[in-house]
């Protein structure tokens, strides 16, 4: 029988995984080898055949005990745990391997271990602790800190728009410092949004989801850093939050494949996180996202015509100061607060008053609007994701039908066994589990918060709250909540619109060469233009979503389309000029026959099943109320 404690297992490891081999060689002992030397050498037995006793003793799912899902991502899912080892909480990311094996150039499992080590490493306070990580034949495991507080899209959600700028003042020094200290690690974001920042329990900020990191070069004579080009095949990020260097560095490369020249060009920098935290900024402030579209062609044109889109709403004051750091953040990448480093970010006059140095121990402020939040496990309610997938008709563009999501467990055993990732299981530390918690002092609360649902009522908010059916933030117990809201969605998850933003990058490439006299290399560039519909997805099934539903014990979501109240379901205060004046649409380019009627085909599909979806629920509104 294996031993208890983590110490007495890790030193039983040892000697399976260190053998004196020559006569008189030095045994290895727990006191000799370090945490990373023996993640290092269990990465190596991970390739071949090896004792069974090294599996029992290792760090594995065994140690813990599910206690709920927190949340379902584009890559990966995050669940509740309880360690066996000391009876705490931890939050544990699976991610499939198949998926990031698909994904490879969006998504790095490898480098989000590295960031979480070096977080757990350094006792930073701006990112979750990594306890371990681990794989199976089909999965990858992190084991880190829960921060149980929510995230900043929970706040915003709960808020029903932007927070008042006191508010912002204590949440924005803290985001800056999070950033600033991933980018003394040597790694860029590349994903910065509201739901990436985590509240602890005592309101202070924690990065997280580093998924899409990139280590950064050595800095340039100007000071700048850069992403290598290498990690900059495929865009990546949260569409709304996306930097407009990214998406002219995608242009380019696109370009280039489609003239069949070699690509050379430097990437962008670091300073790709700045402008997405100005984007959060702004959403803190207005409750929107600044440049908004319904669709990614004019998402597109407004984010890289930015001086022109970017709009203050003078029924939001906000102080000259802060207003400042908006324009300095939301502007183009040479002139742009963070280029050469935090500290331009820091000397902003903005955050004068602010001590860096001990910033994570401020107290916070005793008004502080933080999300709330409740246990709902005995509500047997619908997910959002399955009550927005029930109001539309069968065969429209949002409809996923269960069996491409859910697979039979009698269909396990013809599942693919991808090989190892070498280098990323590691820890937990000799300490990791010294701190027991006693059984008597472990929580009888086993569920994870869950999302309740309830009427909103009528109010009369500048940042044009509406009065419908809307999910709100999980409530703390004893807490009256406030009015909910439901915002303007886009029918989509986030990985289908940023395909759908790939899709109208590479249209507006090869809108560029043809003005440029150059000869498009035919149909391969041909093929690369289509434009995705809503709801569907160039080259990639429904299957190619991360598919966790064999493994786990809650069902799926039949939709992945975004929640209510995130950034991507916000709407957007009304433009002085509509889409159309703004911006020619790209699909007014000519086009063979065939492809028009195609495409308005869809179109007219669309639209069929907007007013499909509007008309049931207003159905269900008559029948509630």
């Amino acid at each position: 029988m294996s031993p208890q404690s983590w110490r007495q297992r890790r030193a039983r490891l040892i000697p399976l995984l260190f053998p004196p081999s020559p006569p008189n060689a030095t045994v290895q002992t727990s006191a000799t080898v370090s945490d990373d030397q023996l993640a290092e050498k269990l990465n190596e037995v991970l390739e071949e055949e090896h004792d069974e006793e090294i599996d029992a003793l290792a760090f594995s799912n065994k140690d813990v005990v599910k206690l709920g899902r927190l949340a379902k991502g584009t890559y990966g899912a995050v669940d509740m745990v309880r360690c066996k080892q000391d009876n705490r909480v931890y939050a544990r990311k699976t991610l499939s391997k198949t998926f990031c094996h698909r994904a490879k150039e969006q998504c790095f499992p490898l480098t989000e271990r590295i960031v979480h080590s070096l977080a757990s490493t350094s006792r930073t306070p701006w990112a979750p602790h990594l306890i371990a990580s681990y794989q199976t034949p089909l999965d990858l495991y992190m084991l880190t800190d829960y921060v149980e507080g929510g995230t900043l899209a929970d706040l915003l959600e709960y808020a029903q728009g932007g927070i008042a700028e006191s508010e912002v003042q204590w949440w924005l020094p803290q985001a800056v410092a999070a950033i600033a200290w991933l980018h003394e690690q040597g790694f860029a974001h590349r994903d910065i949004k509201p739901a990436n920042f985590l509240i602890t329990p005592t309101s202070h900020l924690q990065l997280t989801d580093f998924g899409s990191a990139a280590r950064l070069l050595p800095p340039t004579p100007d000071g700048a850093q850069l992403v290598p080009p290498g990690v900059c095949t495929q865009l990546c990020g949260t569409v709304d939050y996306i930097s407009p260097e990214m998406l002219e560095f995608e242009e380019r490369r696109n370009e280039a494949d489609e003239v069949q020249e070699r690509f050379e060009g430097e990437a962008y920098g670091r300073e790709t996180d700045w402008w997405s935290l100005g984007v959060v900024v702004y959403e803190m402030v207005y409750g929107v996202v600044p440049f908004f579209a319904d669709t990614m062609e004019d998402t597109l044109k407004r984010i890289m015509d930015h001086k022109r889109t970017l709009q203050f709403y003078d029924e939001i004051e906000i102080s000259s100061g802060l207003k400042d750091v908006v324009k300095r953040l939301l502007i183009h990448a040479p002139s742009r607060l963070g280029r050469r480093g935090a500290h331009e970010v820091q000397a902003h006059a903005y955050f004068q008053d602010v001590t860096w140095r001990n910033l994570h121990k401020a107290p916070r402020p005793a008004s502080l609007l933080v999300p709330q939040f409740t246990d709902a496990s005995n509500a047997r309610i619908a997910s959002p994701e399955q009550e927005l997938a029930s109001y539309f008709p069968e065969g429209s563009f949002t409809t996923i039908h269960p069996e491409f999501t859910l697979r039979p467990k009698s269909d396990q055993t013809a599942i693919k066994l991808v090989s190892p990732f070498y280098g990323f299981t590691w820890g937990p530390p000799k300490n990791a589990f010294d701190n027991i918690l006693h059984p008597s002092a472990v929580s009888t609360y086993t569920h994870t918060p869950r999302i309740l649902r309830r009427l909103s009522s009528s109010t009369t908010s500048v940042r044009a709250r509406a009065t419908d059916m809307s999910y709100m933030t999980p409530l703390r117990p004893g807490y009256t909540p406030g009015t909910g809201t439901i915002r303007r969605t886009r029918p989509m998850s986030e990985r289908q619109a940023l395909q759908q933003l790939m899709s109208a990058v590479k249209e507006s490439a090869h809108k560029r060469i043809l003005e440029s006299g150059k000869k498009p290399s035919g149909q391969l560039a041909r093929r690369d233009r289509t434009i995705v519909p809503m709801g569907q997805l160039t080259g990639v099934t429904v299957e190619d979503e991360a598919d966790f539903t064999e493994r786990t014990d809650t069902p799926p979501s039949p939709s992945p389309s975004p929640r209510p109240g995130s950034s991507l379901s916000r709407a957007r205060p009304p433009s002085r000029l509509t889409p159309t004046e703004e911006w020619p649409s790209l699909l007014h380019e000519r086009e063979p026959p065939d492809r028009w009627q195609d495409m308005d085909s869809r179109r007219r599909k669309l639209l069929q099943g907007v007013e499909d979806a509007e008309k049931r629920l207003r159905e269900l509104k008559m029948l509630i109320g």
